[in-house]
């Protein structure tokens, strides 16, 4: 069978049939019964019926073909615009650290993949590092992430770094003006992106996580951009069958990691030990079987619950160390910030209707203490850069892998005199859910090498009383 390269996004096979095995996933779906819904699945292919198929998924297609012995060709592929470059060995005085040239060679070599590095590890700098290797031409590279908080700074440190030829899209900016185009994805996806087809040379995608569904805005624009050059950034690449086929497909395989117990021996980011504190049995949530109840009578509305919330917040603040806790409904934020408030902790909210400006303002407190304590949903959940940061609380609780890494992410950056980050969890046992929620965490706590570590001298001469497991 022969597999021609059309383009830097397609491939197409003369024999689509003989591929699907290999370019399939299993995916999910709910059938609505009389009184409940019923999970189904079915088996999606990556291959059309012309025989199309995206080509970070040829890899993956020519090992299925060699391992099951069927002859294969692959045409095509060419003549495509390949770039010079020539990796500097530091950027406006900041020097690359070994690991950081690697991720920029394997670039080059690659040009298309994923570089996984943990929050805190640089991925802007990696990002900045390769497009200032590029020599001998003005490359065109468009930067994608997917919130204004990311677009400004991203901007702001990429002209830290030398890039100076750049322009933004978003906040109501529509125009290319510059050679390095920094973007949101939805205001990206906005823009007539036919006619932007052949214009990037290289496309770089922040938090590259989210590029995880087929029929998404992230499929839109990159299928719709033939940039030969596909670079991915994230600390949490998708775990789902779909989300990992998605981001190879776009963008390509993981060319480069930098994990959590290399980084933290390597000094580039803080460990973090682990402040559990149980919650008193309450026999009326114990009775509930729903869990939308559960989540709002267990958590977002037990008011002894968020008042242990606080009290540890409380507690850290009074020996100088700042907390974030993370919620995911505005309820409880609201709930939790009246709390922080009677216990006179300096203290601001952060969701999704506070503007960007604001949310700077409050960063900038919290790493400067003038604040203690900051209370958020999800929509400070990436990219934001708290250095100082000492506490996170798990006040939203949930199970979800990616999302707590993100949050975590936030306080392990490296800054003066800082030697940890605490996470502070809380196990609630009256409940099936929130027992077997806790468990989940309690299992990537263990994985990470969380479990078992002593707190500094500082944090363990203050305790938390007769509440830590």
């Amino acid at each position: 069978m022969k597999i021609d390269i059309i383009s830097p996004v397609f491939c197409h096979t003369s024999d689509y049939k003989r591929l699907q095995p290999a370019l399939q996933y299993q995916k999910e779906y709910w059938r609505k019964k009389q009184y409940s819904k019923e999970q189904c699945f079915y088996l999606s292919s990556l291959v059309d019926s012309k025989g199309i198929f995206l080509r970070g998924l040829l890899p993956r297609a020519i090992e299925y073909l060699k391992n099951e012995n069927i002859p294969f060709e692959v045409i095509g592929g060419g003549p495509e615009k390949f770039l010079e470059y020539r990796i500097p060995s530091e950027l406006s005085g900041l020097q690359a650290r070994d690991y950081q040239i690697d991720a920029v060679e394997k670039i080059f070599y690659h040009k298309r993949g994923v570089i996984v590095v943990v929050t805190g590890g640089g991925k802007t700098f990696i990002a900045a590092l390769a497009i200032k290797s590029i020599v001998g031409y003005r490359p065109k590279v468009l930067f994608l992430c997917n919130t204004i908080g990311l677009l400004r700074q991203t901007t702001t440190k990429f002209k830290e770094y030398g890039i100076n030829n750049i322009c933004s899209i978003g906040e109501g900016k529509k125009e290319i003006t510059a050679d390095v185009v920094v973007s949101t994805i939805q205001s990206f996806a906005r823009l007539d992106v036919e006619s932007l087809k052949d214009h990037f040379d290289m496309i770089i995608v922040d938090e590259a996580h989210h590029v995880r569904m087929f029929d998404g805005v992230w499929t839109k624009v990159l299928s719709g951009l033939n940039a030969l050059y596909r670079i991915g950034l994230t600390a949490t690449p998708p775990l789902n069958e779909e989300g990992v086929l998605c981001l190879e497909g776009h963008i390509g395989p993981i060319i480069s990691e930098m994990m959590h117990p290399e980084a933290i021996s390597r000094k580039i980011i803080v460990n973090v030990f682990l402040n559990l504190i149980k919650i008193p049995y309450n026999n009326d949530i114990a009775q509930l079987k729903n869990y939308k109840d559960v989540y709002r009578q267990g958590i977002v509305e037990d008011y002894l619950y968020n008042k242990i919330v606080v009290e540890e917040v409380k507690r850290l603040s009074d020996i100088g160390l700042t907390s974030l806790i993370y919620v995911s409904q505005i309820n409880h934020l609201l709930k939790i910030q009246a709390l922080l408030n009677r216990y006179e902790i300096p203290s601001s909210p952060v969701y999704g209707n506070v503007s960007g400006e604001e949310r700077e303002k409050i960063r900038i407190s919290l790493h400067r203490k003038e604040i203690m304590a900051v209370v958020a949903t999800t929509a400070w959940k990436e990219g934001i850069d708290i250095p100082s940061l000492n506490n996170i609380s798990l006040a939203a609780q949930g199970k979800d892998e990616i999302a707590l890494l993100q949050n975590i992410g936030r306080g392990v950056r490296r800054d003066e005199g800082k030697t940890e980050l605490i996470l502070t969890d809380f196990f609630n046992p009256s409940q099936y859910y929130l027992v077997k929620h806790f468990g989940e965490r309690l299992s990537l706590y263990f994985e990470r090498g969380w479990i078992g570590k002593e707190f500094e001298k500082s944090y363990r001469q203050n305790p938390s009383p007769d509440r830590k497991l």
